[in-house]
């Protein structure tokens, strides 16, 4: 168990809501996504060089590349050279091949140049990700390090490929382009394979195809299951932790997650957790020890000055949208009276299902929220959400648990 010394961070959250935490270090969950990137692919051949693209992928200090098979078709021993976003390059070797679907599998000899993220989108959702992006963007990166992209049109859609076409004229693919990664919005969801130079259709093999293929080859701790025990505030399950743990598991964690049994009130005031069913791999429980809070002055409260002369009532449509502007240009906190500050102490448990060993972990987090009119259960309910991410992220952050 262990308890931060504290230090202040200052966040924007829910636009003129300020949130000032008391926490060990002034870091704060790092919502920024990194997926696999694209790369420039170039096989030296007794019939001359030949380009192609890819897609990089880390495990560990490790460095894969996913690119079509005919891309690296017959290279030899040094012959494949690896180009990443920042104009590195490096040698890459083949360790797999699924010629049904055009796909193969490499590994940097020296990854020390490139920054290859562990990150990697599983392609669940495939098709609700295309539907709400209004076109795809393939991108590729050329020898010198220079990013590529054209728009695509989605035409046909399975669980294996994704069928496009161009845009418009400029957004036509050519020969060479082979290996693209195929973006939905910030979405990986698939790698071009096929290219028709002459209509610029195109045929890429899907997201969740290629996890198929080389999840196992590539992805850390690709096929752990993680058991999420509901979370307790006053010795009851508290669906709006739960609701944040579950958020923050699905969306920073490599964990396929699932339900627990149902406790009795004996159960949960007892602290006891259900046994893990066969297959569970961590068991992920937690709860609010303590919530306090109490309203102070804002010290820097400036009230609104009234209107004393009745000639001022009367203003043009250009001095009200001045004065408008120029109240929306001021430090919105300047007008709320009161804050309400919040010390909320968290307790999260990661069970190592297997040898039972667990990481326990406490935290204090400390929020101080300008009285805006919400009603303090509301605001409850937002600082606990707030507590369990910021407790659970450094949780997984201070025993090394696995992150995307």
């Amino acid at each position: 168990m262990s308890q931060l010394n504290s230090a202040n961070a200052t966040l924007r959250w829910c636009g003129n809501l300020t949130i000032v935490m008391m926490i060990g270090f002034s870091l704060f969950l790092n919502t920024a996504h990194i997926q696999a990137q694209p790369v420039h692919v170039q096989v030296d051949g007794a019939g001359g060089i030949e380009y192609g693209a890819g897609i990089s992928v880390g495990k560990g200090e490790e460095c894969f590349i996913i690119t079509p098979s005919h891309v690296i078709e017959g290279a030899g021993k040094n012959a494949i050279t690896v180009t990443n976003l920042k104009g590195k390059r490096a040698k890459a070797r083949v360790l797999k091949q699924v010629m049904d679907f055009d796909a193969a599998l490499l590994k940097l000899q020296d990854s020390s140049n490139f920054d290859c993220p562990e990150d990697w989108d599983t392609g669940t959702g495939l098709g609700k990700k295309i539907e709400n992006a209004p076109f795809l963007i393939s991108k590729k990166v050329n020898d010198n390090g220079r990013v590529e992209q054209n728009r695509l049109f989605v035409s046909g859609l399975s669980a294996e490929t994704i069928e496009l076409e161009p845009y418009n004229e400029r957004s036509k693919l050519q020969e060479g382009d082979s290996g693209s990664s195929v973006y939905a919005a910030s979405h990986l969801v698939g790698m071009v394979i096929s290219v028709d130079t002459a209509t610029g259709e195109v045929i890429a093999v899907s997201q969740s195809q290629l996890h198929g293929l080389f999840g196992k080859d590539v992805l850390l701790q690709n096929t752990q299951i993680a058991m999420l025990v509901p979370f307790i505030y006053n010795r009851a399950e508290n669906v709006y932790a739960t609701s944040a743990a579950f958020e923050y598991l699905e969306q920073k964690t490599p964990f396929r997650l699932q339900e627990s049994q149902p406790r009795t009130r004996q159960q949960i005031s007892k602290g006891e957790t259900p046994t893990a069913p066969e297959g569970v791999d961590y068991v992920i429980s937690g709860k609010i020890l303590d919530l306090t809070s109490k309203r102070v002055k804002n010290p820097d409260y400036k009230p609104e000055k009234k209107q004393t002369n009745q000639k001022d009532k009367k203003q043009s449509f250009k001095d009200m949208f001045v004065a408008s502007l120029k109240k929306s240009l001021t430090n919105k906190n300047q007008s709320y009276r009161y804050f309400r500050k919040y010390n909320i102490d968290i307790e999260v448990q990661v069970q190592d299902a297997s040898s039972n060993k667990y990481a326990r972990n406490l935290e204090r987090v400390a929020y101080q929220v300008p009285e805006d009119g919400t009603h303090v259960n509301e605001l409850n309910k937002v600082m606990i959400r707030n507590a369990v991410i910021y407790g659970l992220d450094r949780t997984f952050k201070k025993y090394g648990l696995p992150t995307k």
